[in-house]
């Protein structure tokens, strides 16, 4: 009789091929797994960022957005220059797309 193994670990566990006819038991499996590579965080030129508001914030934002014929993302960067030069800081480059 086969166990069925539950848990997060036997997410992480490879399959077998349906196909390939071969069924592997744990006393066949390597006893450590190869990690994969893990992604970095803000490792590229342009880091994304997010930021929650309420969703009445979010409606004002946004029809001020399209009353100024701008993007949220630009008034955003805007403002947080404007907190940076408040601390002596250089404002932000805007976002090149």
């Amino acid at each position: 009789m086969v166990t069925k193994k539950t848990g997060l670990a036997a997410f992480t566990r490879q399959k077998a091929t349906e196909n390939s006819g071969d069924t592997m038991t744990e006393a066949a499996r390597p006893s450590v797994e190869i990690p994969t590579p893990r992604r970095k965080r803000g490792g590229g030129e342009t880091v994304a960022l997010t930021v929650k508001v309420r969703r009445s914030d979010w409606q004002r934002l946004r029809q001020l957005a399209d009353a100024e014929g701008t993007t949220i993302q630009a008034m955003a960067e805007v403002g947080f220059s404007a907190v940076l030069g408040e601390h002596g800081l250089p404002p932000i480059d805007p976002y090149s797309r």
